[in-house]
């Protein structure tokens, strides 16, 4: 009896508190439209640009590592009108005012993007951006819908330090501080420690605010709090789970499953998140994906660039060279 208590103290102790799910009796309040998917999670979404039935182009944007729905990507609007370009993003699983869902996986999330496409009626393709951390999802769609892409654009990608096509693990995270690498590597190795670690004080671990940093956080508009509303873990740290758990292909090992220059990868010249000797490689074995460099060190410099943004969106869309 005390070894069933011991260990179920030890479980409590180790386990994050539950989700506060939106518009329960203790959650926070729905405050927009909400489509439901198949399984019957609710999910937010925001719209700019043109109408969906006006529109050439429709394009899903998957926010990165703390963010939301709101941190649409930053184009001015004129040039989505003259190129006729509608725009939505979706609260990732456990963002925001989407529900949570506890078995959120690479393919979970592609699948996210294919409902959500499907519910707005977007048609057979559509074109992607995702950003930071969200771009595991920008790689998943090459693994599993490419047959629903026309397009997508990864910007400032992170890579797994354990992706197997690219160098060994130790060289990549060696570069990082050590409170950095150990965090990553309980969220690797020990996923369910995750929570409890980054608020124990006995070792160095990542803060929110010092992983807010480097994963871009600072970037989104309407912050954090609104990001993680529902709790932490499964927002934030499912990310973490996620991006440098085990996944299930190679990106380095995809095949084009596309004509013409369909994949962009944008990538700042000195990002610890993404080592040069990497990109190098994956310039080797994926020699379909077009890469681009953006100034600057920072993970969000490209917002820094004027013109930048609007440049990334016209690459991305055929027959639109004359206004890059």
């Amino acid at each position: 009896i005390t070894l069933s208590i011991a260990v179920a103290l030890g479980v409590s102790y180790i386990s994050p508190p539950p989700a506060k799910i939106c518009g329960t009796l203790h959650g926070p309040a729905v405050t927009t439209s909400r489509l439901r998917f198949p399984d019957g999670r609710p999910v937010a979404y925001a719209e700019r640009g043109v109408s969906k039935n006006d529109a050439k182009h429709k394009v899903v944007v998957v926010h990165e590592y703390g963010g939301t729905r709101l941190d649409l990507f930053p184009c001015n609007e004129e040039i989505l009108e003259e190129l006729g370009v509608y725009m939505v993003s979706f609260d990732r699983a456990g963002y925001g005012e989407s529900h949570p869902f506890p078995h959120r996986s690479i393919a979970s999330e592609v699948q996210d993007m294919e409902h959500l496409a499907d519910a707005l009626e977007l048609g057979p393709k559509f074109y992607v951006i995702a950003i930071g951390v969200g771009a595991y999802a920008g790689w998943g769609c090459i693994q599993y819908i490419p047959n629903r892409i026309a397009g997508l654009a990864m910007i400032s990608p992170v890579a797994n330090f354990w992706w197997p096509g690219l160098a060994a693990t130790s060289q990549g995270l060696e570069a990082l501080e050590a409170a950095d690498r150990y965090t990553l590597q309980v969220a690797h190795y020990a996923p369910r420690f995750l929570y409890h670690y980054t608020r124990q004080k006995w070792l160095p671990s990542s803060n929110m605010e010092k992983l807010s940093q480097v994963c871009n956080i600072k970037r989104t508009t309407h912050g954090l709090e609104l990001a993680i509303q529902q709790g932490i873990h499964e927002s934030i740290h499912r990310d973490l789970m996620i991006q440098f758990g085990s996944w299930e292909f190679d990106p380095a090992a995809l095949q084009n499953p596309f004509a013409g220059d369909a994949v962009h990868v944008w990538q700042s010249s000195e990002d610890p998140f993404f080592p040069s000797s990497w990109k190098a490689r994956l310039k080797v074995k994926l020699p379909w994906v077009q890469y681009h460099t953006i100034p600057g060190k920072a993970r969000d410099s490209w917002l820094q660039v004027a013109g930048l943004p609007e440049k990334m969106l016209v690459s991305l869309l055929p027959g639109n060279q004359t206004h890059a």
